[in-house]
């Protein structure tokens, strides 16, 4: 992972190299190993922002899958696992940054810390590899179980089936390969030991550019079934675009290709491997989204906010009136106090609790024509809704797992007279 070589070296030249810059400075640059410049602010910025996001989805996809409806499938296990991989790769990060710092130059580096650098970067490579396997498994996995529900072999099925298959094997033999690029092992960080390595950043742009292939593909792959489905055409506009999340993800794979042939043609690893570990993050967080977006629009549905904010204004505002109403009856009784007082106070002004205002009758027990016919008038309108499945899956859920059904109401009005 480094052109570094220090086996070669005597004792006593390796001792110096190791408190001297781990590579050579440009002409006319006077190396600082106090206070290097970095883009530390940056990078800490994105790695939270990326953190919040992917574990915010993910905590409500496990809640409304293992909590609400209780249907967890495969994907839904292999996604955490795959998180796990998402997290260690994050933490590597924010290790460097506490270190060394991310878009360090190296020859701001002492040699001496080469090694614990590249201890953490063959971890974090590792974890990767199995996060970003285990991410698209479950996407490959969700799309067939959401797009094909049935047996039946299709172009759709065959696709899927051969793309993740492809994926696997993929990361597998990339990971089997990092971890035999170098003999003996140890020399993958240590590069004061006799040994030979392969240049793995060759072998990272063929896995990256092989990982842009499966992105692309993996976008468009359910797109003919999104619009073959009976929705309005605003609803196929949104579905899709809950699905093509996935256009982040492949931006952020094209991006991670840009970093790894800076990577590649430069010996400042330091430098151009902190851009190559951020998009790569990146990409992970945007496959997370990938998988858990189709359950947050059921999820906000469930919520019920906007009932809730309505009640909430309402109540406020019913509040306001009856403070508002209470203070203009004291006025008003104060004044006509003032103004008349010997007078009797008037029939009608009793006021509960609620604001509402009784009115006692007083007179003549004797019935009246008054006291006969149509008093009060009540308008009763009754709110239904029906809610109908696109063609698809058979799962019992209400709208978690097809956020996409259509909705209709109706108003059934009945009028009552007293």
């Amino acid at each position: 992972m480094s052109d570094l070589d220090f086996s070669n070296l005597s004792p006593q030249q390796l001792e110096d190299a190791l408190a001297t810059s781990s590579i050579p400075p440009p002409p006319g640059v006077v190396p600082n190993f106090v206070n290097p410049g970095n883009e530390n602010t940056v990078a800490l910025v994105g790695l939270i922002i990326t953190l919040t996001l992917a574990t915010a989805f993910l905590a409500i996809r496990i809640y409304v899958v293992f909590i609400k409806i209780r249907q967890p499938h495969l994907g839904d296990y292999l996604m955490p696992l795959g998180y796990v991989g998402f997290v260690v790769v994050s933490s590597g990060s924010f290790t460097r940054l506490s270190e060394v710092g991310l878009f360090v130059h190296q020859w701001d580096v002492l040699g001496r810390d080469i090694e614990p650098y590249l201890k953490v970067i063959l971890v974090g490579d590792q974890f990767w590899i199995l996060g970003i396997c285990l991410i698209k498994s479950s996407i490959l996995i969700e799309w067939h179980r959401l797009f094909a529900p049935s047996r039946a072999r299709t172009a759709f099925t065959i696709s899927c089936s051969a793309l993740l298959t492809v994926n696997v094997l993929s990361y597998a033999g990339l990971l089997i390969t990092l971890n035999l690029n170098c003999r003996p092992f140890e020399r993958i960080w240590n590069k004061a030991i006799q040994g030979s390595c392969i240049d793995l950043r060759t072998i990272h742009l063929a896995a990256a550019t092989v990982n842009l292939i499966l992105n692309v593909a993996t976008l468009l792959l359910p797109q003919r079934i999104i619009w073959k489905l009976q929705l309005s055409y605003p609803k196929k506009i949104g579905v899709s675009a809950v699905f093509t999340i996935g256009i982040l993800a492949t931006i952020a794979s094209a991006f991670l290709i840009f970093a790894i042939s800076g990577w590649r043609t430069s010996s400042d690893m330091t430098y151009h491997y902190s851009g190559v570990v951020l998009w790569a993050i990146a990409e992970m967080t945007c496959g997370i989204l990938v998988f858990c977006a189709p359950i947050v629009p059921g999820f906000y549905q469930d919520l019920k906010l906007s009932t809730w904010l309505s009640g909430l204004l309402a109540s406020s505002s019913s509040f306001a009136n009856k403070v508002s109403w209470t203070s203009s009856s004291s006025s008003k009784s104060q004044s006509r106090e003032e103004r008349h007082p010997r007078s009797i106070s008037r029939d009608y002004r009793e006021i509960d609790e609620s604001g509402s205002i009784r009115m006692h009758a007083y007179g003549s027990p004797r019935p009246t024509d008054r006291q006969y016919g149509i008093f009060v008038t009540t308008d009763i309108f009754v709110d239904t809704e029906q809610k109908n499945r696109a063609a698809g899956p058979g799962d019992s859920d209400e709208h978690f797992q097809y956020p996409w059904a259509a909705e209709s109401s109706g108003v059934i009005g009945v009028r009552a007279e007293v």
